[in-house]
């Protein structure tokens, strides 16, 4: 009889046997591919999120720990500010490539007119409301800058030598006949005026500007009366502006310093630098991308770890069953191994058979519980880490405890692009996964069947027929 009609009746009649053998390499193989599978699909979303992350980081007031404060009656005198001082550590730090700080000041001119309106939804008689936004405009980088502008006619603040320096738009100059060069006087004054001091501060026109497309469309709506001047012109607005009121806030000084670092893995180490000024930074958050990505990437690692183990354990488990069954299988088979090698057949031939009896079982099972690992088990899994992944991140994120009003305009450049999941999985990156895995399946079979084997084919005929083993 051909070894070939020996294996098949072998497989056929040691029906208990291949059974076991079956569920236990199918049960194995479903759980080694579908778990290598989601560790590659998790890898390829931990690289995606990497490269999604940019050197932008924002170093911004966070309104929501200073309400919480506000309602809980809580305060220290130790509390950072966005302040001078801040920015000049900023600027100072080795991992700073480039900066802008933002802040807004509502100011009138001469051409403003009071709001006297009687109507009790609005302003009440005799308020003063302002008309225009001063904003800080120190970067032309259009990763930090908060809008892009076009200069039509003079120069940038900054690059200005005229005593407190603004920049107007077209249309507003256009409406008052304004020029390069020309004065402005700034009325720092807001509320009913009678009951207030005279806060002025006289300014000049360096430059006139129009505002790019692709600003944000609150922005846009807003041009005319937006003007732009230096730090130091926004700092001496809000000083005057606060100078008899006893106002102590952290709203009181800058809002937010947008970083460009020169590597974005030393996030880390650039927030521990500024921290290392002490004081209390709870009334100030540190936006970016990077952030996201280590949330990201320390809940990819744990689920990554928990599937590695989980992988060595059937590994181990799956080596130790084999060769427990082969050992009892083999005991049952002394007496046909003895009979074959008295009827002349060659040892290796003995070996082979024993081997290709469990190969044939595995190569079978393996391949249904390929079948099963791609069209059942990861779907379901991928669904469900995605799932894990989006509530982790939901978990992560606090939901804001101040109101953001119409004008209210979202960063998005400290923000991840895409929806971090699992998306369509790499098939070819799969079978050569799956490959893999039947070679350790393939020499953990051939360990189990052929020492145990070898152990027996070392004796005679006669001593193998003769055991009563």
């Amino acid at each position: 009889m051909s070894i070939f009609k020996r294996i098949v009746q072998s497989i056929i009649n040691l029906k208990k046997r291949t059974i076991i053998l079956s569920i236990l390499f199918i049960v194995v193989s479903v759980f080694l591919i579908s778990g290598a599978a989601i560790q590659n699909s998790l890898k390829k979303v931990m690289n995606e999120t990497k490269n999604q992350v940019n050197p932008i980081i924002s170093v911004e007031l966070d309104l929501d720990a200073l309400m919480k404060e506000m309602y809980g009656g809580e305060s220290s005198n130790n509390k950072q500010n966005i302040d001078e001082k801040l920015v000049e550590k900023i600027s100072n730090s080795p991992y700073v490539k480039d900066f802008s700080v933002y802040s807004d000041a509502a100011v009138s001119t001469q051409f403003s007119s009071a709001e006297t309106t009687n109507v009790p939804d609005q302003a009440p008689k005799g308020y003063t409301t302002p008309t225009n936004d001063l904003s800080i405009f120190d970067s032309t980088n259009p990763d930090l800058a908060k809008t892009e502008i076009k200069v039509v006619e003079g120069k940038l603040p900054d690059d200005s030598d005229l005593e407190n320096p603004i920049m107007v738009s077209e249309k507003y100059a256009k409406e008052y006949h304004l020029n390069v060069g020309d004065s402005l006087k700034l009325d720092l004054n807001s509320g009913f005026q009678e009951e207030k001091m005279k806060k002025e501060m006289n300014a000049k026109i360096s430059g006139i500007y129009t505002l790019t497309e692709d600003n944000d469309p609150v922005y846009l709506k807003k041009e005319k009366e937006t003007f732009y001047s230096t730090r130091k012109v926004l700092d001496d607005v809000k000083k005057i502006q606060t100078q008899d009121e006893e106002i102590n806030s952290p709203i009181m000084n800058y809002e937010k310093v947008k970083v460009e670092l020169k590597n974005p893995m030393d996030t880390d180490k650039f927030i521990s630098e500024i921290k290392s000024v002490g004081g209390d930074f709870s009334s100030i958050k540190f936006n970016s991308t990077y952030e996201q990505y280590k949330t990201i990437s320390n809940m990819i690692d744990k689920i990554m770890n928990i599937f590695s183990v989980l992988q060595l354990v059937i590994f181990a488990v799956a080596a130790v069953i084999v060769s427990l069954i082969m050992l009892l299988s083999l005991r049952e088979r002394k007496y046909e191994i003895g009979l074959l090698l008295a009827l002349g057949e060659t040892k290796f031939k003995i070996l082979l058979q024993m081997f290709l009896e469990v190969m044939t079982v595995l190569a079978i099972s393996f391949m249904i519980g390929f079948g099963i690992s791609n069209f059942i088990v990861n779907p379901i899994a991928t669904e469900t880490i995605n799932q894990e992944m989006q509530q982790a991140i939901s978990d992560n994120k606090q939901e804001p405890m101040v109101q953001r009003g119409p004008n209210y305009v979202e960063d998005t450049s400290v923000k991840l692009g895409t929806e971090i999941q699992i998306q369509k999985q790499d098939k070819v990156q799969n079978m050569r996964v799956a490959g893999f895995i039947f070679l350790i399946l393939l020499v953990i079979i051939l360990c189990s069947t052929t020492i145990p084997t070898m152990s027996i084919l070392k004796k005679s005929p006669k001593s193998i027929l003769s055991s009563t083993e």
